[in-house]
């Protein structure tokens, strides 16, 4: 039977991660680091638990699914922080629009322009 301390973190683990998808939710960035961070250390001490249990063990079915289902919810809100990541990409290119192709113009050819000389050697010699 699993130990009720590292049942406390699950729960612990589960409240931050209801708390990172409700600032994700709500679009405000500067918390997300913090509330993501969060959520990563409580996920290391939850498995740094379960290593000192050992996992060997047969956990309760309520356990298994409650790990299913926050296995799940990361998948989703995975999805969704890169569909506003993609979303904030394209808001940036209308505000601060770029030059197509000034990175690598192909003005000179398809493997770019002959490299100029700086005239630090006058005369070459064999």
């Amino acid at each position: 039977m699993a130990s009720k301390s590292w049942l406390d973190q699950l729960d612990l683990v589960e409240q931050q991660f209801n708390e990172v998808s409700a600032v994700v939710v709500n679009g405000k960035p500067e918390e997300l680091e913090a509330a993501s961070l969060a959520l990563q250390q409580l996920s290391v001490d939850f498995l740094r638990m379960i290593d000192g249990v050992g996992r060997s063990k047969a956990a309760p079915h309520a356990v298994v699914l409650r790990l299913k289902a926050l296995s799940e919810g990361v998948y989703t809100l995975r999805g969704s922080i890169l569909r506003r990541a993609a979303l904030v990409d394209q808001a940036l290119k209308i505000v601060v629009p770029t030059e197509a192709g000034a990175t690598y113009s192909q003005k000179n050819g398809p493997y770019g322009s002959v490299a100029r000389q700086t005239g630090a050697f006058k005369v070459l010699a064999a």
